[in-house]
């Protein structure tokens, strides 16, 4: 039958991507509020500029050079990978797995790109500054690119603080930073993110969103612009969203993790993100009479199955 017929199976590149997950807090009225006085603009309702909208690095942003807002942090690193890495080029991923000591070993003069996710999903592991030194010497040593994943900057827990890796020594001029308005609003559905960097890298990044999807909905980048200012003028202050959300979560996180321990697993408290690792082997579930499968595939059905 059709189904079945081989041209119409999926590309191999997409098996297994098929899964995510998203909050269950709403965002800030004043983000909503935003939008709907944004639409009801007219020159609100016609193609932006793709390249517009911006936070601080410690630095001077140019808006039109230095700045790409793509279709969440995803377009974000699609931009970057399609419009620097070639195909065969050597690059490697950081957040998970040992500290970034193993990293030093696999850099080479070859290696084109390093990517990093700090607040790490779905680890929670936020990098410390000697960690992201490290990375910068070696990125500084070997002429390597850093394509840095911060799409959870704000949401860092008590004891932990989150560091832009492009604000170390040499490396503003070689990292492209991505950062997510669904994030850091807590509005997944807008598909709102944006690409920092410097003028002669984000500009092959905005050759391939003018090529691909062109640009993002103006009223969207209104709201969140409006969004970024507000809470902008109140950092450090506690309405200040960006620390009152984190703030909420905390306390949610040290209630998720003292259930799971009463039940007998092992959490891995987050220092960041709203994601929670747990080692289920404490509890020796036997699942030998289930389809094979990897354990914890498996563990997640039988529970939802029989608890």
């Amino acid at each position: 039958g059709l189904m079945a017929s081989q041209k119409h199976r999926p590309a191999k590149r997409i098996e297994g991507l098929d899964e995510n997950g998203l909050p269950d807090l709403p965002p800030p009225s004043y983000v909503t509020e935003a939008l709907a006085k944004a639409v009801s603009v007219d020159r609100m309702n016609q193609y932006t500029r793709g390249f517009v909208y911006g936070k601080v690095c410690e630095r001077p942003i140019d808006p039109l050079k230095e700045i790409l807002v793509t279709v969440g942090g995803y377009g974000s690193l699609f931009s970057t990978m399609q419009a620097l890495v070639e195909e065969g080029d050597e690059h490697h991923q950081r957040g998970l797995g040992p500290g970034p000591g193993g990293t030093r070993h696999k850099f080479t003069s070859k290696t084109k790109a390093i990517i990093i996710n700090t607040p790490n999903n779905p680890t929670g592991k936020v990098f410390t500054r000697d960690e992201l030194q490290m990375i910068a010497d070696l990125c500084v040593k070997h002429d390597t690119l850093c394509f840095s994943d911060e799409v959870y900057e704000w949401l860092t827990y008590r004891g932990y603080r989150h560091i832009k890796i492009a604000t170390l020594p040499g490396m503003w001029d070689r990292t492209i930073t991505i950062g997510s308005a669904g994030k850091t609003f807590s509005v997944t559905g807008w598909k709102l993110g944006w690409s920092i960097g410097p003028e002669h890298l984000v500009k092959h990044l905005q050759t391939v969103m003018q090529n691909t999807l062109y640009t993002c909905s103006t009223p969207l980048q209104e709201a969140v612009a409006q969004g970024l200012l507000r809470d902008f003028q109140r950092l450090g202050q506690p309405d200040c969203y960006f620390s009152s959300l984190a703030a909420e979560l905390e306390g949610k996180r040290d209630r998720m993790a003292a259930i799971l321990q009463e039940a007998g697993m092992s959490p891995i408290l987050p220092e960041g993100g709203y994601f929670m690792l747990v080692d289920v082997t404490p509890l020796e579930v036997d699942l030998s009479h289930m389809p094979p499968e990897a354990y914890d595939y498996k563990f997640v059905k039988w529970m939802i199955k029989e608890k």
